[in-house]
């Protein structure tokens, strides 16, 4: 920070300033779950807002996170099922040449996304040895995720033991770069009041 000519006073981890951000915009206070997830992590923050008029105050109550988990893993669902298919007709997978590997994951990415808003998808993958369709539906998809969701929840459910709560002792949940189907099916937070993105 000096060397950047700043006053550093504090420094606060992710989750308290995505807290930090919604409590300006939103004026929140009380306990508050904040669920992250980021390329190759995951992280679910309790803690407790109390919105003062000059500077609002911050106390984390329990904190859980898995830095083998991200969006990432969530790609790769799909990459599995092309590399699967791909194989299966012409006998090698598709990521095994790099350059198709990393346009495999780009569009896989892209795929994930889309099966957000629309029930189904077709899209074709090239390779050396030729052309597939993949032809995915968001059950399917959905399906092959079901482990990783498993895991988060178990992070929401020992977060919320650590802090020794319920949740409907939650007063708001706040949502940080996650995608609709995991918005979707997490069971503990289901019941809970969430933030517009």
């Amino acid at each position: 920070g000096r060397m950047a000519g700043l006053n550093v006073t504090g420094i606060i981890n992710e989750p308290s300033a995505v807290a930090i951000y919604y409590e300006s915009q939103y004026r929140l206070k009380g306990k508050t779950l904040v669920f992250s997830m980021g390329r190759s992590a995951t992280d679910v923050t309790i803690l407790t807002l109390d919105n003062r008029e000059i500077k609002p105050k911050i106390e984390i109550i329990s904190s859980e996170g898995d830095h083998m988990l991200g969006g990432v893993d969530f790609d790769q669902v799909i990459v599995n099922m092309v590399d699967k298919k791909y194989q299966c007709q012409y006998g090698k997978k598709l990521t095994d040449v790099p350059e198709r590997k990393n346009h495999c994951e780009t569009d896989a990415e892209d795929i994930k996304r889309l099966l957000s808003k629309i029930k189904e998808i077709c899209r074709p993958f090239s390779g050396t040895e030729g052309v597939i369709d993949l032809s995915l539906t968001r059950k399917v998809y959905e399906a092959g995720i079901l482990p990783y969701l498993a895991r988060i929840s178990m992070m929401i459910e020992d977060a919320l033991y650590d802090a020794k709560l319920q949740p409907a002792d939650i007063d708001q949940v706040i949502l940080s770069a996650v995608y609709p189907q995991i918005e979707h099916r997490l069971p503990t937070v289901d019941d809970l009041p969430h933030l517009p993105l």
